[in-house]
Protein backbone atom coordinates (compact mmCIF):
# COMPACT_ATOMS: atom_id res chain seq x y z
CA UNK A 1 0.00 0.00 0.00
CA UNK A 2 1.59 3.05 -1.35
CA UNK A 3 0.35 6.31 -0.20
CA UNK A 4 1.68 10.17 -0.88
CA UNK A 5 1.50 11.21 2.56
CA UNK A 6 3.98 13.40 3.84
CA UNK A 7 4.49 15.17 7.45
CA UNK A 8 3.68 18.58 8.16
CA UNK A 9 6.36 20.51 8.38
CA UNK A 10 6.75 22.29 11.67
CA UNK A 11 7.65 25.55 10.89
CA UNK A 12 4.93 26.13 9.09
CA UNK A 13 2.48 28.33 11.59
CA UNK A 14 -0.99 27.75 11.25
CA UNK A 15 -2.96 30.81 12.36
CA UNK A 16 -4.57 30.57 15.51
CA UNK A 17 -8.43 31.43 15.89
CA UNK A 18 -8.65 34.78 18.15
CA UNK A 19 -9.72 33.21 21.74
CA UNK A 20 -13.71 34.19 22.06
CA UNK A 21 -12.96 35.55 25.97
CA UNK A 22 -10.34 38.36 23.78
CA UNK A 23 -13.00 39.10 21.66
CA UNK A 24 -15.72 40.23 24.70
CA UNK A 25 -13.25 41.94 26.27
CA UNK A 26 -12.22 44.02 22.90
CA UNK A 27 -16.42 44.89 22.41
CA UNK A 28 -16.41 45.60 25.81
CA UNK A 29 -13.75 47.96 25.71
CA UNK A 30 -14.55 49.46 22.13
CA UNK A 31 -18.38 50.08 22.93
CA UNK A 32 -16.93 51.93 26.96
CA UNK A 33 -14.41 53.59 25.50
CA UNK A 34 -16.40 54.77 21.90
CA UNK A 35 -18.96 55.71 24.35
CA UNK A 36 -16.95 58.07 26.49
CA UNK A 37 -15.40 59.45 23.21
CA UNK A 38 -18.71 60.55 22.09
CA UNK A 39 -19.90 62.09 25.07
CA UNK A 40 -16.76 63.85 25.84
CA UNK A 41 -17.09 65.27 22.40
CA UNK A 42 -20.25 66.76 23.00
CA UNK A 43 -19.16 67.70 26.09
CA UNK A 44 -16.23 69.62 24.60
CA UNK A 45 -18.72 71.35 22.63
CA UNK A 46 -21.28 72.61 24.91
CA UNK A 47 -18.56 74.18 26.94
CA UNK A 48 -17.47 74.81 30.46
CA UNK A 49 -20.21 74.72 32.87
CA UNK A 50 -21.46 78.47 33.56
CA UNK A 51 -21.65 79.35 37.65
CA UNK A 52 -25.13 78.98 37.74
CA UNK A 53 -25.32 75.19 36.76
CA UNK A 54 -22.45 75.10 39.42
CA UNK A 55 -24.16 76.19 42.31
CA UNK A 56 -27.47 74.10 41.26
CA UNK A 57 -25.01 70.69 41.12
CA UNK A 58 -23.81 71.74 44.27
CA UNK A 59 -26.96 72.34 45.92
CA UNK A 60 -28.53 68.50 44.18
CA UNK A 61 -25.37 66.97 45.58
CA UNK A 62 -25.78 68.49 49.07
CA UNK A 63 -29.47 67.79 48.61
CA UNK A 64 -29.11 64.23 47.71
CA UNK A 65 -26.63 63.59 50.66
CA UNK A 66 -28.94 65.38 53.56
CA UNK A 67 -31.46 63.47 52.41
CA UNK A 68 -29.62 59.88 52.91
CA UNK A 69 -30.57 57.62 55.92
CA UNK A 70 -28.20 59.25 58.66
CA UNK A 71 -27.73 56.40 60.79
CA UNK A 72 -24.29 55.45 60.22
CA UNK A 73 -21.67 56.54 62.70
CA UNK A 74 -19.39 59.89 63.03
CA UNK A 75 -16.37 58.25 61.10
CA UNK A 76 -18.17 56.99 57.99
CA UNK A 77 -20.13 60.56 58.42
CA UNK A 78 -16.99 62.77 57.87
CA UNK A 79 -15.94 60.34 55.07
CA UNK A 80 -18.62 60.69 53.36
CA UNK A 81 -18.49 64.58 53.90
CA UNK A 82 -14.86 64.40 53.27
CA UNK A 83 -15.88 62.53 49.54
CA UNK A 84 -18.28 65.12 48.76
CA UNK A 85 -16.38 68.08 49.30
CA UNK A 86 -13.28 66.86 47.41
CA UNK A 87 -16.07 65.65 44.66
CA UNK A 88 -17.32 69.61 44.66
CA UNK A 89 -13.84 71.09 44.63
CA UNK A 90 -13.35 68.30 41.94
CA UNK A 91 -16.07 69.98 39.53
CA UNK A 92 -14.89 73.32 40.34
CA UNK A 93 -11.35 72.49 38.50
CA UNK A 94 -12.25 70.37 36.35
CA UNK A 95 -14.53 73.44 35.30
CA UNK A 96 -11.50 75.65 35.19
CA UNK A 97 -9.64 73.24 33.31
CA UNK A 98 -12.21 72.54 30.95
CA UNK A 99 -10.75 72.76 27.41
CA UNK A 100 -7.36 71.28 28.50
CA UNK A 101 -8.88 68.08 30.97
CA UNK A 102 -11.39 67.08 28.27
CA UNK A 103 -8.97 67.49 25.76
CA UNK A 104 -6.45 65.14 27.35
CA UNK A 105 -9.07 62.50 28.22
CA UNK A 106 -10.20 62.80 24.42
CA UNK A 107 -6.71 61.86 23.62
CA UNK A 108 -6.42 59.26 25.76
CA UNK A 109 -9.58 57.29 24.25
CA UNK A 110 -7.73 57.52 21.04
CA UNK A 111 -4.72 56.57 22.88
CA UNK A 112 -6.84 53.58 24.29
CA UNK A 113 -9.01 52.69 21.26
CA UNK A 114 -5.72 52.41 19.26
CA UNK A 115 -4.42 50.16 22.33
CA UNK A 116 -7.29 47.60 22.17
CA UNK A 117 -7.71 47.47 18.37
CA UNK A 118 -3.50 46.45 18.21
CA UNK A 119 -4.89 43.59 20.89
CA UNK A 120 -7.57 42.67 19.10
CA UNK A 121 -5.22 41.78 16.22
CA UNK A 122 -3.15 39.91 18.20
CA UNK A 123 -0.01 42.38 18.96
CA UNK A 124 1.33 42.28 22.20
CA UNK A 125 2.15 46.04 22.10
CA UNK A 126 -0.96 46.88 22.43
CA UNK A 127 -1.86 45.07 25.99
CA UNK A 128 1.77 47.26 27.31
CA UNK A 129 0.22 50.09 25.39
CA UNK A 130 -3.32 49.23 27.22
CA UNK A 131 -1.32 49.22 30.51
CA UNK A 132 0.02 52.93 30.11
CA UNK A 133 -3.48 54.32 28.83
CA UNK A 134 -4.58 52.91 31.98
CA UNK A 135 -1.90 54.53 34.50
CA UNK A 136 -2.61 57.59 32.32
CA UNK A 137 -5.93 57.31 33.09
CA UNK A 138 -5.46 57.59 36.40
CA UNK A 139 -2.92 59.95 36.55
CA UNK A 140 -4.92 62.46 34.03
CA UNK A 141 -6.51 63.75 37.80
CA UNK A 142 -3.04 64.89 39.24
CA UNK A 143 -2.59 66.26 36.11
CA UNK A 144 -5.27 68.88 36.35
CA UNK A 145 -6.27 69.07 40.00
CA UNK A 146 -4.81 68.85 43.59
CA UNK A 147 -4.55 66.35 45.62
CA UNK A 148 -7.65 67.50 47.77
CA UNK A 149 -9.80 67.73 45.11
CA UNK A 150 -9.64 64.33 44.19
CA UNK A 151 -12.11 61.78 46.27
CA UNK A 152 -10.52 58.68 47.07
CA UNK A 153 -13.44 56.74 46.25
CA UNK A 154 -12.81 58.05 42.12
CA UNK A 155 -9.15 56.65 42.22
CA UNK A 156 -10.17 52.89 43.62
CA UNK A 157 -13.09 52.84 41.45
CA UNK A 158 -10.22 53.81 38.61
CA UNK A 159 -7.70 51.57 39.66
CA UNK A 160 -10.12 48.23 40.49
CA UNK A 161 -11.67 49.01 36.61
CA UNK A 162 -8.10 49.41 35.28
CA UNK A 163 -6.56 46.33 37.41
CA UNK A 164 -9.42 43.87 36.39
CA UNK A 165 -9.24 44.52 32.87
CA UNK A 166 -5.34 44.28 32.45
CA UNK A 167 -5.51 41.35 34.22
CA UNK A 168 -8.46 40.13 32.16
CA UNK A 169 -6.64 40.80 28.85
CA UNK A 170 -3.40 39.29 30.34
CA UNK A 171 -5.14 35.88 30.34
CA UNK A 172 -4.93 36.09 26.45
CA UNK A 173 -1.24 37.08 26.01
CA UNK A 174 -0.97 33.53 24.89
CA UNK A 175 -2.38 34.20 21.66
CA UNK A 176 -0.73 37.78 21.37
CA UNK A 177 3.08 36.68 21.51
CA UNK A 178 3.75 36.26 18.22
CA UNK A 179 2.69 39.40 16.91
Amino acid sequence: MDTDFQPLDNDVEFPEQRPSFLNVLCILSFVSIGLSFLLNVLNFIGGPADEELLNQQKVEIVKILEDSPSNADASSNSFIWGEITSYLKMIETVNENFYAFNAFYIGLLVFGFYAVLNMFHGKRLGFHLYIIYCLLNMLRYYLFLSTDAIPTSVIIWEFFISALFIFLYSRNLYWMNKN
